[in-house]
């Protein structure tokens, strides 16, 4: 009902506004320390060059809705992603009976930096538009069964507060 906004429902539209052309930068650095330890640091960011907001309005007719700040009038999106993450444990693989391994990271996802399909699907439960932290642990029975656990916990980079936190208590077991 156009003369009620109040009980008019705010349409969402699904599909990509942004055109994709990234550039992935991956680091990743293993040491051995003390004791036989194991340490690994690693970085990775994302950045699309073909994200352009005025092509965007353009493709959209001037009606994009999602992502987008009445009160500023301009649209709340971005084209980077970075992750830090570090490791430290008996092993970085898991392969024999008694290793263990500690892992913390941090993730920055802005709306329009990749295709949604591309993000962990655990974290902000997919997607993007998403930054936050995790961190967990695995500890390996023998040298083909060993538990993974990990806390995540994400929060919206644009738009309304939405948080979200999730853990997850993995079995693995390899044939």
């Amino acid at each position: 009902d156009p003369t009620n906004p109040a009980y008019t429902p705010m349409p969402q539209y699904v599909g990509l506004a942004s055109e994709f052309e990234l550039i992935d930068l991956n680091v990743r650095w293993d040491t051995s320390l003390f004791n036989g330890y194991k340490l690994q640091l690693g970085g990775n960011y994302i950045y699309n060059l073909a994200y352009d907001e005025d092509e965007m309005w353009e493709n959209a007719d001037g009606q994009l809705i999602n992502n987008f700040d009445d009160n500023t009038g301009k649209l709340e999106s971005g084209r980077e992603a970075w992750m830090l993450h570090a490791a430290f444990g008996t092993s970085l693989d898991l392969r024999r009976g008694g290793d263990w391994l500690a892992f913390l990271g941090y993730k920055y996802i802005q709306p329009d930096a990749l295709p949604d399909a591309y993000n962990d699907s655990s974290f902000h439960l997919g997607g993007t538009n998403a930054k936050g932290y995790y961190v967990g642990g695995s500890y390996a029975f023998n040298e083909k069964l060993y538990l993974r656990g990990r806390w995540m916990s994400s929060e919206e980079v644009y738009g309304p507060p939405l948080a979200i936190d999730v853990l997850q208590v993995e079995l693995n077991a390899r044939f």
